[in-house]
């Protein structure tokens, strides 16, 4: 059974009035609404009535509920509210932002500026040096998953869906165990089912980063094992040899980055940060500390990979 759409007009929680649907996925929706009590939009993601039942994805939700909540960074996705209607939904209020998603800007603008590519892993690796100061590994980073707020001359990003993350603490992994992420952004250490950590989520930003420096992703195959076995035994090309105007830093980073040994990659994201300033030539350095604000009418199409 697929996700459960409900009608616009429907009150849950006594609060919030669905406007128009934004996403689906496998576990709910994501829809635009008005919150009643505070007078804003919100978007509100609905776990469906199946996924409801289900005490693994009712735990994955409330888990990344409180995860996300308790992430306070400006490049990540702000939480509201959360909870259970009377009919039993559960749902999560959260900001509804503007900007389209980074995969929708590359299907428009692949292989954007140097200056652009190099905010925008700046704002992902931000954000995530927050979570990983909490103790939280993303482990899905992938352009579906972080969201443009700005505009093209100082982009910002929010990171989305921790709904595959894993926690430092008595809640462990909320996947059981599973190798939960989108193949083609999986770290060598999630494929053999190996411990996870910070440097997951670095591996994950070097596959954005070589993808929007080149146009495409290092590991691509044509089918998921043969995705599997490229990113366990195939060596990249570097940035350059596709893209003469990346500097031999900036590959050096990004090779880095996909070290298949995780002892050999950053050990933190602020360090990659700081690695991804000193590549680049002056003029581009630390554009991304000038944040922006409003894209007119909100794009959330492919918002949550739910």
């Amino acid at each position: 059974m697929g996700s459960k759409r409900l009608p616009a007009g429907t009150t849950l929680g006594g609060r919030y009035r669905l406007d128009r649907l934004i996403a689906t996925g496998g576990m709910g929706v994501v829809y635009e609404a008005w919150d009643l009590g505070m007078e804003r939009q919100v978007a509100l993601k609905v776990l469906d009535e199946r996924s409801d039942k289900d005490s693994k994805r009712a735990r994955r939700f409330q888990r990344e509920v409180q995860v996300t909540g308790g992430i306070a960074h400006p490049n990540v996705v702000t939480i509201y509210d959360a909870g259970r209607d009377d009919q039993g939904y559960r749902f999560m209020a959260m900001e509804l932002l503007p900007g389209p998603t980074l995969a929708a800007h590359l299907e428009e603008s692949p292989r954007p500026s140097l200056a652009f590519t190099a905010a925008v892993a700046g704002h992902v690796l931000d954000g995530l040096a927050a979570a990983h100061a909490l103790g939280v590994v993303h482990r899905d980073i992938k352009p579906d998953n972080l969201v443009l707020c700005g505009s093209a001359d100082a982009p910002a990003v929010k990171l989305i869906d921790f709904g595959v993350s894993k926690y430092d603490d008595h809640w462990g992994s909320m996947t059981d165990g599973l190798v939960l992420g989108t193949p083609l952004y999986l770290s060598p250490e999630q494929i053999y089912g190996a411990a996870v950590d910070a440097r997951s989520d670095i591996w994950a930003v070097g596959v954005v980063l070589y993808e929007m420096l080149t146009g495409e992703t290092p590991f691509a195959a044509a089918t998921v094992l043969g995705t599997l076995t490229a990113i366990s035994s195939r060596v990249p090309k570097l940035p350059s040899e596709l893209r003469p105007d990346v500097p031999p830093a900036l590959d050096a980073v990004v090779m880095k980055a996909l070290s298949r040994s995780a002892d050999e990659r950053f050990e933190s994201a602020d360090e990659m940060s700081l690695a991804i300033e000193a590549a680049l030539a002056p003029p581009l350095r630390r554009t991304w500390g000038r944040r922006w604000h409003g894209m007119g009418a909100a794009f959330l199409a492919s918002l949550w990979a739910i």
